[in-house]
């Protein structure tokens, strides 16, 4: 048990991590957090005020690592516009949305149905003062506006189901958002749900306004989600870290994200 726990952080820390350097240091951290404190408030990229908590799992890669999603964040730092509106679905604890709204001029709408995790978000929004700049949606999207489940004890895997969890959510069509601004970067990460809430977002796709996406490679029904991106005139960005991949394989990126761009 020790040896299995202690190898999945070694791996961990391998993946996000510099290699060995700072092993000991991150193991500390691991400590301190499930075991002398409950959460933490640190400084994260030098401005943002960024809460660890230990029953979310999300919470502290940026006490971990600094930016664990390397690649995703260099490549938006580079290509978001002033102005620009991004919509995080699957928001999770926010780190997306966060981190952007306190580097830059643009709206950040936050898609997040677990009630924990939109607390989470609302405590993090008001310590940094954010309140013109993200704004959180408190139901999950998918294929049609009704109701769903919502799994529970998963953090950070919590996903959509059709079988009664006891934790009914709102769930709406991407392309009905009428009400708030067209995006110009989705960012999908949703536990195996990214391929309905692309089939009712068909419209959003093909909009011109929308310049990137950013969506988790799902275990399941991937391929048909990138047919779909890719027929919009997106493709996949081939990055340092993925540049090995062959002609037939979509580029992942270290954190098991593909970047799209439009053509």
């Amino acid at each position: 048990m020790f040896y299995s726990r202690f190898y999945g952080l070694l791996k961990l820390h391998k993946r996000y991590g510099n290699g060995l350097a700072g092993f000991g240091i991150f193991l500390w951290k691991v400590f301190a957090i499930h075991v002398l404190y409950k959460e933490k408030i640190i400084v994260w990229s030098s401005k943002i005020k960024w809460i660890v908590h230990r029953d979310f799992q999300s919470s502290k890669n940026p006490w971990y690592y600094g930016i664990s999603e390397k690649t995703e964040f260099e490549f938006l730092l580079q290509n978001v516009k002033s102005g620009d509106v991004l919509y995080d679905i699957g928001a999770n604890v926010g780190l997306y949305s966060i981190w952007l709204a306190a580097f830059h001029p643009i709206q950040c709408y936050l898609f997040e149905p677990d009630p924990k995790h939109q607390d989470f978000i609302l405590r993090l929004i008001h310590l940094n003062h954010l309140e013109s700049k993200c704004f959180l949606q408190s139901y999950a999207l998918g294929d049609e506006n009704g109701f769903r489940y919502l799994t529970t004890g998963q953090d950070m895997n919590n996903k959509v189901s059709a079988q009664n969890t006891k934790l009914s959510i709102a769930i709406r069509a991407l392309d009905d958002l009428n009400e708030l601004p067209k995006p110009n970067i989705l960012k999908i990460d949703t536990e195996g749900y990214e391929l309905k809430i692309l089939e009712a977002g068909l419209q959003t796709l093909k909009s011109e306004m929308l310049r990137i996406i950013i969506i988790e490679k799902s275990e399941t029904q991937f391929e048909e989600c990138h047919k779909i991106i890719v027929s919009f005139g997106f493709k996949p960005l081939i990055t340092s870290s993925n540049s090995s991949c062959t002609k037939e394989e979509i580029p992942i990126t270290q954190s098991g994200n593909v970047i799209y761009i439009k053509n």
